[in-house]
């Protein structure tokens, strides 16, 4: 034991004193390592070391015969051990694949559940935008507004998705960085309080419409862009696919052409009125609007965008770019871009025939999409109980 700091009243002290040793298993046996924990009675009288009675702990540490190592011959001696940069286990691919939904779901939701706020002084629009975030999923039919947004127990709203989300990145922590782990976590707690928090409704809703675009800016900056990551993307491109299609196939009607309010909706749920009016310069038109949420390969909120983005992460994937669903996505997108946008407007029988017809693509669009996700699901995260399978390229 050590003596007292005071060399003056300086005298040593007989305590009990357990030391606890570690071993590793190697090829030629159990080798045991030097050194070990050291656990120290509080007490002198004490014969059984304890914590609880006021006992500690210290590491013991066995010196070597020489001072001065050479740390070039402890690195050789060190075996390299193998990388695997390509291997992820089926769950852990899964998870992250979910993720990568979930938050594409929890920000289409938002931004319907704003827009749709946004527009509540306008009779007409706001039993427009409501009918809408009913039909995507973010409204239940006769359920409060924030009740719909915040209550976790509506399986469909999204506080709902908010927990998923969450309970995905428990499952991938170990993926995530400090400051993504951080977002995900404040983005749960903020809906779990919502409905008791001090801030307007709309002040929270954007709020967590800029965490989500944090979390999008924690994906690409800060994971390690492997097959984990691959799947993740992936997921968010199918997703949003999805939602692209059901959205704009469910506004090819007759009463969405003729109302401006309801153009400038659509765009604001796409975050793209600054896209618009900077590439066309003029009022919404239903024509100019389909083509930018459709066929503008530059727009990272269109259709177009999500295709191509998506046939590049398949192809990062590897063997299942070339399968028949990936193949049909292409095909089927290349048939929306064949329709003319401009033959959109107007009242005519003309017009409404290919309204009609642009409605049909985007619905086998979409069903090729969820043949996709299913074509994904059965070849990278299968289960098997015996051992752990791995999703490799």
């Amino acid at each position: 034991m050590r003596p007292p700091c005071d060399p003056a009243v300086a005298e040593w002290a007989a305590r009990a004193v357990s030391i606890r040793v570690y071993a590793v298993a190697t090829p030629t046996g159990y080798h045991v390592l030097p050194g070990g924990l050291a656990r120290i009675a509080g007490d002198t009288s004490a014969e059984v070391v304890s914590n609880q009675r006021g006992g500690g702990s210290k590491d013991v540490w066995v010196l070597p015969t020489k001072r001065r190592v050479d740390g070039a011959a402890i690195q050789q001696a060190l075996p390299r051990l193998p990388v695997r940069h390509h291997e992820v286990p089926s769950r852990v691919g899964e998870n992250l694949f979910w993720l990568g939904r979930y938050q594409e779901r929890c920000d289409h939701k938002l931004h319907l559940l704003r827009a749709a706020f946004n527009w509540r002084v306008d009779e007409t629009l706001w039993q427009h935008a409501r009918a809408a975030c009913e039909l995507q999923g973010a409204l239940m039919p006769k359920v409060d507004f924030q009740a719909a947004i915040f209550d976790a127990e509506l399986d469909i709203g999204l506080a709902a998705d908010v927990q998923r989300l969450y309970w995905c990145a428990t499952q991938v922590r170990a993926r995530l960085s400090l400051d993504h782990w951080r977002a995900v976590t404040e983005l749960r707690q903020r809906f779990q309080r919502g409905l008791r928090g001090s801030a307007s409704l709309r002040e929270m809703l954007d709020r967590a419409v800029m965490m989500l675009s944090a979390l999008s800016g924690y994906i690409g900056d800060d994971m390690t862009q492997d097959l984990g990551w691959q799947l993740l993307m992936l997921g968010r491109r199918l997703e949003r696919l999805q939602l692209l299609c059901n959205l704009l196939s469910s506004q090819l009607h007759e009463a969405t052409i003729a109302e401006q309010g309801v153009l400038e909706w659509l765009l604001e749920i796409s975050n793209s009125q600054v896209a618009y009016r900077r590439r066309y310069m003029s009022t919404p038109r239903f024509g100019l609007v389909m083509e930018l949420l459709l066929s503008d390969a530059a727009n990272p909120r269109a259709l177009k965008f999500q295709c191509d983005a998506l046939i590049r992460e398949l192809l990062g994937l590897g063997e299942i770019s070339s399968s028949a669903e990936a193949a049909e996505i292409t095909a089927r997108m290349n048939a929306v871009m064949d329709i003319d946008m401009g033959a959109l407007e107007g009242r005519g029988q003309g017009a409404g025939y290919m309204r009609q017809a642009l409605a049909a693509k985007l619905n086998a669009l979409l069903t090729s999409a969820y043949q996709l996700s299913d074509e994904v699901a059965l070849r990278y995260f299968a289960h098997i109980s015996d051992s752990m399978h791995l999703v490799q390229t």
